[in-house]
């Protein structure tokens, strides 16, 4: 029977493993094309190469769109292949910034305070996989797990800090309170005795001042831009908190930080216990009821409060850490990694169902497809799609998702929901946009050709 410490070692490595397992699967179903991703990959088409219209996130949004861009410059046209790059660089990037934090601390107890950073952050607002913000918030803990190295910090993870400070330059508006976070813990380093008694951390120290430098610049974007923002209505749903009363996923993964982190002040064992014990039976009930699960438009309403509690998280672990009190967030980590995987995996799964619908209907029919009539006709494949094909679709992203998965111009385009009232890419009544002819579309993305 493997010892404890063996024991230990698979567990963090299973971890890791789940997370890669996590890109693949999105990459494997598509993800990156739900929400407002098939909008941003059609312009990036139309425009054949790069486009932004938040310039406070520039940074952010090229680097997630390198592998797509560098893909169409070395002249890939055929759009299902764009469409894996442009998977690869909004879904795996983000992922491996987290599998760097945890890379970086696998061997400490800071190991599990980021396993559980990530099962929260991620699973709670992660299916947006569009969003800036999952770049900004997988920076900012991969520059957190680099801060806390116990020994002076080598070259390569120096540049690695670097170029993220850089990258959160311009990221997301979030680095108004995330970037002071971050400088603390960094000038906090620097001012610590080892620093300033060693010559050789000369290099260190200078890396030290730059990043922090860096990181005020984006603190000073992201107020910029949250007094002054582009879109005010953009910003006035990221900060709704009614949202977060009908999401019970996000409300059950709040109540297990908090437990965590109470239970992880509290000396005496039978209490801890007591509090496991509730985490425990709290995450069993969570499994076994889909209906607390967060629905796919969740992802997004919520992403400003997962950077919230991502602070959170951060720094009250950070500064109560203290070498005679061990942070045990093992379990919590572990039961939050598996029980908020199991309803992304299944929207994963649900998603790739309904698109291989969508892209059948598109290219089998002609004109305009009412959306109800689409989710009525799709659902007489699979009638229990009835409940949950209007979980992934309905708005405005409907229209540009239908040219995307089209295999010609003359293919349907399937309309938004008859509830949707805003903004639309272009008028379906009068417009029949379409992408540069060197871009070409001949099979199928989730099916075989009929």
């Amino acid at each position: 029977m493997p010892d404890r410490k063996t024991m230990d070692f698979f567990i963090r490595l299973s971890i890791i493993t789940g997370m890669v397992i996590m890109g693949l699967i999105g990459v494997y179903t598509h993800q990156s094309l739900y929400g407002d991703g098939s909008n941003w990959l059609f312009e990036s088409l139309r425009h054949d190469g790069f486009v932004c219209w938040e310039p406070q996130r520039v940074l952010g949004v090229w680097v997630r769109t390198l592998p797509l861009l560098t893909a169409m410059k070395f002249g890939v046209v055929d759009i299902n292949r764009l469409i894996f790059f442009f998977d690869l660089g909004v879904i795996t990037i983000p992922i491996f910034c987290w599998i760097l934090a945890l890379a970086n601390q696998f061997k400490t107890d800071w190991f599990w305070v980021l396993v559980l950073a990530f099962s929260f952050v991620f699973f709670n607002s992660g299916f947006f996989s569009l969003g800036e913000y999952n770049l900004c918030y997988s920076l900012v803990a991969l520059c957190f797990s680099i801060l806390l190295k116990r020994d002076h910090i080598s070259l390569e993870w120096l540049v690695i800090l670097l170029v993220s400070s850089i990258i959160l330059i311009r990221s997301y508006e979030t680095m108004a309170f995330l970037g002071p976070l971050l400088i603390f813990i960094a000038m906090r380093r620097k001012a610590s005795n080892h620093l300033n008694q060693n010559q050789g951390y000369v290099f260190e120290r200078t890396t030290l001042y730059l990043v922090s430098i860096f990181l005020l610049f984006g603190i000073a974007t992201a107020v910029w831009f949250v007094c002054f923002p582009r879109d005010v209505n953009n910003l006035n749903s990221a900060k709704k908190f009614s949202n977060l009363l009908e999401n019970w996923q996000f409300l059950f993964s709040s109540l297990i930080v908090v437990l965590t982190l109470i239970s992880s002040f509290i000396k005496l064992e039978k209490v801890r216990q007591l509090i496991g014990l509730g985490i425990g039976l709290l995450t069993l009930l969570f499994v076994l009821f889909p209906s607390l699960w967060a629905l796919p438009k969740h992802h997004y309403e919520t992403r400003a409060f997962s950077g919230g509690v991502l602070f959170i998280l951060l720094g009250s672990t950070y500064l109560s850490k203290s070498p005679k009190r061990k942070l045990d967030f093992k379990m919590s980590a572990v039961f939050l990694f598996v029980s908020l995987m199991i309803p992304f995996v299944n929207h994963n799964l649900r998603f790739a169902k309904w698109a291989r619908a969508f892209e059948l209907q598109v290219n089998t029919r002609k004109g305009l497809i009412n959306w109800d009539d689409f989710v009525k006709t799709a659902s007489e494949q699979d009638p229990s799609g009835q409940t949950w094909y209007y979980y992934y679709g309905g708005y405005f992203t409907n229209l540009t998702l239908s040219l995307v998965l089209r295999n010609s111009p003359d293919g349907g385009i399937i309309l938004s929901g008859r509830e949707y009232v805003g903004w639309t890419p272009f008028n379906p009544l009068k417009e029949n946009p379409t992408y540069p002819s060197k871009f070409i579309k001949t099979k199928y993305l989730y099916s075989r050709n009929p």
